[in-house]
């Protein structure tokens, strides 16, 4: 089983779309111990695949999508034994870079 590690902006992304949609953290939640601590990985219906942007900010993170606006990144556990949760967003703000206190309105659903 691997270790799985909690950035700063991770917990604070996942408190604020807990004020926005509670049933999607708790998919979440179910995802991080039932897949990623056992597997590493999460399953090929939520699209996860490598951020390679050049010049991107989270460039070899893997990014999942928990909903269609709904993004989960992480750093997957090669070659450590541990996964890191990194950030929840939305598209328009892993392209800007820009993150927001609230979750966007209509972005979660």
């Amino acid at each position: 089983m691997l270790e799985v590690y909690y950035s700063a902006a991770f917990l604070a992304d996942l408190r604020r779309l807990k004020r926005y949609d509670r049933a999607c953290v708790e998919e979440l939640r179910d995802l991080m111990v039932d897949e990623l601590q056992v597997e590493g990985r999460v399953p090929d219906g939520y699209r996860p695949h490598i951020l390679d942007n050049p010049g991107g900010l989270y460039n070899g993170c893997v990014e999942f999508h928990l909903r269609d606006d709904v993004l989960v990144l992480y750093t997957p556990a090669k070659p450590k034994a541990s996964v890191t949760m990194r950030r929840i967003c939305t598209h328009a703000e892993l392209t800007t870079g820009r993150f927001g206190r609230e979750w966007p309105k209509g972005d979660a659903r």
